[in-house]
């Protein structure tokens, strides 16, 4: 249906948010809020002693080790947060931003928990890490799906159209 009340030429009226683009964005927030509830789990149980041994960190400093890293890793959810604000608000630059941290956190997720599993000796939370790199992936899937790309895109050129006008 066309939005004739604004005047809208026909080609650059609404049909709605495509599917896609809610799932993609929806499921970037899902997965900074799947993150932050993990470290959130790893903070209260504290950080492994063979993780300590093997840093030549104290035992007495597993409390303080674990809030550093829960502070890290939730810094490292406030992408993922944003560009999933981006993709649900349909931003000129969801795009761009969500497809850049989708990627590099889906690769390094995997290099980091793939590698040592490859080489015969994987970590207790391999299988996390390697869940955590392909979720990214799919959701990325979803951002560079046609369906959303050409959502963003006519959102774009409504916001452009109605600037022209106003």
């Amino acid at each position: 249906m066309a939005d004739t009340r604004a005047g809208l030429p026909p080609e650059l009226a609404d049909a709605g948010r495509a599917p896609t683009t809610t799932a993609a964005g929806l499921g970037t927030v899902g997965l900074s809020l799947a993150f932050a509830l993990w470290t959130f789990l790893t903070l209260q149980t504290g950080v492994e002693d063979e993780t300590l041994v093997a840093t030549g960190i104290g035992l007495d400093a597993s409390g303080t080790v674990a809030t550093i890293l829960a502070v890290v890793q939730w810094l490292l959810c406030l992408p993922h947060l944003f560009a999933g604000a981006l993709l649900l608000r349909r931003s000129p630059s969801a795009f761009g931003a969500a497809t850049f941290i989708l990627g590099t956190y889906g690769v390094v997720a995997l290099l980091l928990a793939g590698g040592p599993t490859l080489g015969g000796d994987p970590g207790p939370n391999a299988i996390w890490g390697i869940g955590a790199g392909l979720a990214n992936l799919v959701v990325l899937g979803l951002v560079v799906h046609p369906a959303t790309r050409r959502d963003l895109e006519l959102t774009q050129m409504r916001r452009d159209w109605v600037r022209s006008r106003g």
